[in-house]
């Protein structure tokens, strides 16, 4: 994975690598990061003081990941989805959706994709991993009705969620769309996620799945990157594709955060988050919109990416990465033609063939892989 890191901001770059290498990774600093200079907190400190330009915005969220590693505050209880953040996400995933189409953009790629396995289904199961409030499938219904072509009779959805009022809001906005499409609806709620799935789980799924073998849809929008241990991803895969599915996609983040070397996994965050906050900084929207955006969806991130080295959440790979793991377990990959050189709408975010997933890209640097495999 080539990175730009040192290219983005360099000054502060350089900085945040000085203190990695003399007090938290030296041998004086201890293997406790509590035990590092009061120096270094005193710079980190001065790193996060100005937010009025992009430049200190994202010192300011490294900044304060750092100070947490230095003063070993960071602890599991810290869980990035149990913090409150006072409505904030709704009200930034619906700014996303009007000014940011980087996400509705990928799962339209995905959903085209799945319209053609679809086509001429008179009964149609879709085991969606990781469905929030069924958005993405809402959106597929609607796309399927509009070709003009027959729409099956019934449909069963799988939804996979640890949230439950997620699970039930995606129940809710599918029987919605099918009553109007005249489909019947049977929603399997699994108020789970993937590694908490227990042998009597997948025996129920197995059962679900084996009529439909060749013919039902899996998809994942940016879920597995939350899997742990990171080994069971392998395993994951390959029960996925003893049962056959038509079509598996799914999207993820592009960066390597499973490295356990500290500075590469700066280099790797720094850079992965420099672009995209400079995606974000294209948006046509005041600077207190898109500062609460990175706020919400990436600060946090950062958070679990740098202040501990056990327990992290946000565990990405790169579409390298997921392409091995889904050829291992015996997936064709398979791309998707005729896309456009950018989202449209918004040209500064790319859409690139990488030979094996879709990268979308800032900068020509992939953020954003896109996977399509059968």
């Amino acid at each position: 994975m080539k990175v730009i890191a040192e290219q983005i901001y360099p000054e502060k770059y350089e900085v945040f690598q000085h203190i990695l290498e003399r007090d938290i990774l030296s041998p004086h600093a201890g293997p406790d990061p509590v035990h590092s200079t009061s120096a270094a907190t005193e710079t980190v400190d001065r790193l996060s003081g100005d937010e009025s330009t992009p430049e200190g915005i994202q010192a300011s969220f490294f900044a304060n990941a750092f100070r947490k590693r230095l003063q070993g505050e960071f602890s599991d209880l810290d869980n990035l989805y149990l913090l409150p953040d006072q409505g904030q996400q709704i009200q930034m995933f619906n700014f996303m959706a009007q000014k940011f189409p980087v996400v509705r953009y990928a799962q339209e790629i995905l959903n085209n994709a799945y319209l053609e396995d679809l086509k001429g289904q008179t009964e149609a199961l879709i085991w969606d991993i990781g469905i929030g409030n069924g958005q993405q499938i809402v959106r597929l219904i609607d796309a399927w009705r509009k070709t003009g072509e027959p729409l099956p009779l019934r449909m069963t959805v799988i939804g996979l969620d640890p949230s439950e009022s997620s699970l039930s809001q995606a129940e809710q906005a599918l029987g919605k769309v099918c009553g109007t499409a005249g489909i019947e609806l049977s929603f399997v709620s699994l108020p789970k996620t993937v590694e908490a799935l227990t042998e009597e789980d997948w025996l129920q799924l197995d059962a679900l799945l084996a009529p439909m073998a060749g013919q039902w849809l899996a998809n994942a929008s940016f879920a597995l990157h939350h899997i742990q241990p990171v080994s069971l991803r392998d395993a994951f895969f390959s029960r996925l594709k003893s049962n056959r599915p038509a079509r598996f996609g799914m999207i993820e983040p592009y960066a390597d955060f499973l490295t356990d070397n500290l500075q590469q996994r700066f280099a790797n965050a720094w850079h992965h988050y420099g672009l995209s906050f400079w995606a974000i900084d294209q948006i046509d929207a005041p600077a207190e919109n898109k500062n609460l955006l990175k706020s919400v969806f990436f600060g946090r991130e950062i958070l679990d990416v740098i202040a501990k080295d056990e327990g992290r959440i946000e565990q990405f790979e790169t579409g390298e990465m997921w392409s091995e793991r889904l050829q291992k377990a015996g997936f064709q990959l398979d791309l998707p033609q005729g896309l456009p050189a950018s989202i449209p709408g918004f040209p500064a975010v790319g859409v690139q063939s990488f030979g094996q997933y879709i990268g979308f890209t800032a900068k020509a640097f992939p953020v954003i892989s896109i996977l399509l495999a059968r």
